[in-house]
């Protein structure tokens, strides 16, 4: 009896030895690279004369994400200049891009019209859009286009 004992033993630890050793193989493949989503960098913009747009396109979970925007412009109307700018970087995405365009409220105000940056990619190296802003009056909307590249 013990022979048999002292063999299911050895069978007993040979099969855990087995399975042990199995189960520590070497992970040997080399961690996949980081996806890189449509319009991932830096993307400058111009309306017809100076940049006036910087936009950011991040990978969150596989789908891009303007992830940073800030703008700076100065206008002319009336005799007078006005200027006004805007800056938000949220590294959790502060919209989608969807269907190769976006739309980002940047309005401080609670009513129903509101301030706004609207682009559409036109390449992985072109996008153009309007700048949706409330002129130095604080009553009258204007829009200014703009054309960004990739940097």
């Amino acid at each position: 009896m013990k022979k048999s004992q002292l063999s299911f033993l050895f069978l007993a630890f040979a099969l855990c030895a087995v399975c042990f050793i199995s189960s520590c193989s070497s992970d040997d493949e080399p961690d996949p690279a980081p996806t890189v989503v449509a319009y991932q960098g830096s993307w400058i913009g111009t309306d017809t004369i100076s940049p006036i747009i910087s936009l950011t396109v991040s990978n969150i979970n596989d789908q891009s994400w303007i992830t940073a925007y800030s703008y700076s412009i100065t206008q002319q109307s009336g005799g007078s200049t006005w200027s006004t700018s805007r800056n938000r970087t949220v590294s959790t995405g502060i919209t989608q891009i969807s269907n190769n365009s976006f739309t980002i409220n940047t309005s401080l105000k609670k009513d129903g019209d509101n301030e706004y940056i609207q682009g559409t990619f036109t390449s992985d190296t072109d996008l153009g859009g309007t700048l949706h802003i409330l002129d130095q009056s604080g009553n009258i909307y204007v829009d200014i286009p703009y054309m960004a590249k990739k940097k």
